[in-house]
């Protein structure tokens, strides 16, 4: 075998042997293919985008919000100035993950928990002074007739499921101009009003 000979096989092995790594190449997972692959599958749009949840109810600045793919509703929560002195914290599952485009509701406590709460509270300002009674329950929000939700309505002293319902069936027919139109719902007297006045608004 002349020289010549011998070079063309060394070209020839050598193309065999770059044809033979390409073909293993492209049949590898985990290739790359504009960076949108790994491990033979796709990247999860949740690792390399955020997302958008509504934070609402007993929260300082209820509103949307843009958060990291991952987070939880506890940073959510945060990030709308945190809950308000009459926010159910036991209702709120402050764990759970959020998801694009769900809805984070932090709940109210009832007139019985929120008095509760009043009478054994020593709250303090951000001085850290101690406040009495009176200004924890400033903190306290009202409930408007016109906008209250059927749990809201049901959490007044004195008005459970039914007349709570009535409430909310009076209002779609007639708009609470005043809080003592409220006597105007079958239900609920003068009695029952001087009960819950002071936790109404329009």
């Amino acid at each position: 075998m002349n020289l010549w000979e011998k070079k063309k096989l060394v070209v020839i092995a050598s193309l065999i042997v770059i044809l033979a790594g390409l073909s293993i190449w492209q049949s590898t997972p985990g290739k790359l293919e504009g960076g949108v692959m790994q491990n033979g599958e796709p990247l999860a749009e949740s690792k390399t985008k955020g997302l958008t949840v509504y934070v609402s109810g007993e929260v300082k600045n209820p509103g949307m919000y843009e958060m990291p793919a991952g987070s939880r509703a506890k940073e959510a929560i945060e990030k709308a100035g945190g809950m308000t002195l009459n926010a159910n914290v036991n209702k709120v599952n402050l764990a759970k993950k959020c998801k694009d485009g769900m809805q984070i509701n932090v709940p109210a406590l009832n007139v019985k928990q929120a008095k509760t709460r009043v009478g054994n509270s020593q709250g303090r300002n951000s001085a850290g002074n101690v406040r009495g009674a009176e200004a924890v329950q400033e903190d306290l929000t009202t409930v408007n007739l016109n906008s209250a939700t059927l749990e809201e309505l049901e959490n007044l002293p004195g008005v459970g499921q039914v007349t709570a319902q009535k409430i909310i069936e009076y209002r779609q027919q007639h708009h609470f101009n005043k809080i003592e139109d409220i006597m105007n719902v079958k239900g609920i007297g003068k009695a029952k009003f001087q009960k819950i006045k002071d936790y109404l608004d329009v």
